[in-house]
This record gives structure tokens, sequence and C-alpha cells, in this order.
């Protein structure tokens, strides 16, 4: 009877002991957190003080540069404060298994190239210049992949753009090869100080922090390469990191399986797209049932050319849809009377890009024919309504 009571006070007191290490290190993971959330936010706080200080002594001209340096500052920090915000939405969703693969034909090096497109911006301020070749292959060899091309655009764009942060002046390489025929390696090569050897094996950890990150720390949750890890597992994949043996560097390696499409895989694929050619000017219907989102996406696209009109919700979207001609329908995914779910059942063959700021809205719009993060700007429209057009070219081909 003494042996139990005694064993029963152990299990309680490992119990307690257990639950107080859990509350210090969730205490320790939100003071993190809340410090890097509200770095962006009193940057832009800052940013505005000093701009309502200044206003009244300068000239019209002086302010008009004043106000215009503001929005951009103010833009930028936003962004990085949402990216944050989606990292953390991410990581959430991946541990609790809410993530899924949607996979269907990609060409890996033009994803690759895609890649290098999105991330090369960021590039520019410290002249890095990214490139995208092949080892021993041909840009062919990777054009009929059967993977999800989205969860492997964010896995290789998280770890390129980690390089990018972490790389002084010089070249960032992209390197695809088969090692076999049934498997795809995508090395990322930076010319940045390299990683500590302690960090190899749990760089890939949330929040990890090492030598190379430290010093950066302020940029940033530590998640991109989680996110980037969790998305290759995804996939039946995984990344290796090593120091480069030919310079000062690191090298990040993802090795993928590689399979090729089966005739019924093709014919899922060709369910969800049509082989009529876009043309160059389209008529697009934006479904919003925000007045300044819907404004600013109609804005955009029409910067790009197109024609857009503005439908408040599923309701309103039916009777437009029904009455007028459209290409292409841009659509929120959370609307008063309904979700971009319930749309993509009454629009038909019609594809729709669904604009959210909900984490998982990729996940949950299958049918979806691309994804934009909001606010929308003008360079994601235009690169979503591209991949629209990449597929309706590749289902009219024979």
């Amino acid at each position: 009877m003494l042996d139990r009571v005694s064993s029963a006070f152990d299990r309680h007191a490992t119990l307690v002991r257990e639950l107080a290490e859990s509350r210090e290190r969730l205490l320790s993971f939100l003071h993190a957190v809340g410090h890097d959330i509200r770095t962006p936010f009193i940057g832009i706080d800052t940013t505005l003080q000093l701009l309502e200080i200044d206003a009244p002594r300068l000239s019209e001209s002086e302010l008009r540069a004043r106000v215009a340096a503001a929005s951009q500052s103010t833009r930028s920090a936003c962004a990085f404060g949402l990216s944050m915000i989606g990292d953390l939405f991410e990581l959430i969703r991946s541990d609790t298994g809410k993530w899924c693969a949607s996979p269907s034909t990609v060409d890996i090096f033009a994803l690759a190239e895609d890649v290098r497109a999105i991330v090369a911006p960021q590039g520019i301020p410290k002249s890095l210049e990214i490139v995208v070749r092949t080892e021993a292959c041909t840009p062919r060899d990777f054009s009929a992949a059967w993977t999800d091309g989205h969860r492997l655009r964010q896995s290789l764009v998280n770890v390129v753009a980690n390089s990018v942060k972490f790389s002084a002046e010089g070249l960032i390489e992209i390197e695809l090869s088969m090692p076999s025929r049934d498997e795809v390696a995508i090395v990322v090569r930076d010319c940045g100080p390299g990683l500590d050897e302690t960090s190899l094996e749990a760089i890939f950890e949330p929040f990890h922090q090492s030598e190379r990150t430290a010093a950066q720390s302020g940029e940033g949750l530590g998640l991109g390469l989680a996110i980037a890890e969790r998305c290759a597992r995804l996939l039946g994949g995984h990344w290796t990191a090593a120091n480069r043996t030919d310079r000062i560097g690191a090298e990040f390696t993802l090795r993928l399986p590689y399979r090729c499409p089966t005739d019924s895989d093709d014919t899922a694929t060709a369910a969800h797209g049509s082989a009529a050619p876009l043309p160059e000017s389209l008529r697009i219907l934006v479904v919003d049932d925000a007045a300044d989102s819907a404004r600013l996406a109609q804005h955009h696209l029409a910067s790009l050319g197109h024609q857009a009109s503005i439908a408040t919700g599923i309701g309103e979207a039916e009777k437009s849809l029904a009455s007028g001609r459209f290409d292409l329908v841009v659509a929120d995914y959370e609307l008063q009377d309904g979700t971009a779910e319930d749309l993509l059942q009454k629009v038909g063959d019609l594809p729709v890009i669904v604009s959210s700021a909900h984490a998982g809205a990729a996940e949950r719009c299958a049918r979806a024919a691309g994804i934009v993060p909001k606010p929308v700007t003008r360079a994601a429209l235009a690169h979503a309504i591209g991949r629209v057009r990449a597929a309706f070219r590749t289902s009219a081909t024979p």
C-alpha cells in the first residue's frame, strides 16, 4: 500500500514538474513571438509619428516625397508582419495534421525558375544573383513530375529566401539533378557565413537559433526552414544542410521522389481546365464583400490591362456571371454569403483565383486555379494569372 502511494506521489510530482517546464517554454515562446511581431508595427508607428511631426514645416514637394517614402516603408513593414503571422499559422496547421497534398503535373525546372523570379528582388540591394542550372540533365528531364507544385514552390522559396538573407554579394545557385530515375535532387548553394556544426541537425527545427541566425534574429521567427522541411515531408522528401566544400557558404539539398503522371492522373488534371485559349485582355469578375479590397484588386487588374467588374458576394456573382461573359474570377475566400469553395461549385469550368489572408485557404480550395495572399499586390495577381495562362496552354496541347 505504501509503495503504491509513493509511486502515485512520484507520478504526480513528475507531472507537476513537466507542466511547470511546459509553462516556462510556452511563456518563453510567447515572449519571443510577441517581441518579433511587435517589431514591424513599432516601425510603422515611428514612421507615421515622424511624418506627423515634420509635415507642418515641409514644402508641398517635400511632403509628397516623404509620404511616398513613408508609404513604401509602411507597406514593407506590414508585409513582414503578415509573413510572420502566416508562418505561425502554417506551422500550427502542419503540426495539427491539417496539411494535405494536391498533386498535379509539375515542370520542376520551370518551377525553380519561378522561385528564382519570386526571390530575386530580395537580392538586388546586395547585388546577389540567383541562377538555376541542371547537373548531367536537361530541363526537359524535369518537365512532368507528379507532385504538389504549391507545396514544392513554398518549400523552395523559403530555402532560397533564407540563403538570400544570409548571403553577401555573390551568386546563389539552384541546381537540379536526378540521382536515379525515380528521384530528383534540388541543391541550393549560398555565399553566406556557413553553418556552425551544432546547427546542421537542428536547423530545420522551429525557432532554432544558430550563430548564423543570431546576427539577424530580429528579421523573423526562424520558421522558414521548418516549414520548408514540413512541405518536403508532405511530398515524401526531406531537406539536409551542410557547409560547402568549394568555398565559404552553406548548401541545402532536397531529395524528392520523382514519378511521371499516369493516364488516370492526366485525366483528373485535365478535368480542371479547358482547352480554349485565354485572350490577352481578360474579363475578370472580382468577388469580395470588402469594398476597399475589391477596389484595390480592380485597380491592379486594370493596370495589367484587364477589364474587372466587382460583385460583393456569391449571389451577386451568380447574377453577373449569368448576364455577362467572363474569362476568370478572383474571389475572396471568406464572403458574407459563403466561401470561395461554395462559389467554385457555381462557376463550372471558369478558373477561379482565390485571395485570402487565411493560411489554409490553398488546402481548402483544391479546385482553385491559384491562390494570392491578401492584401493583394499587382505582382501576385500577375503571377497567378500567368500560371492560369500556362495551365490553359498545357491543356490545349495535344
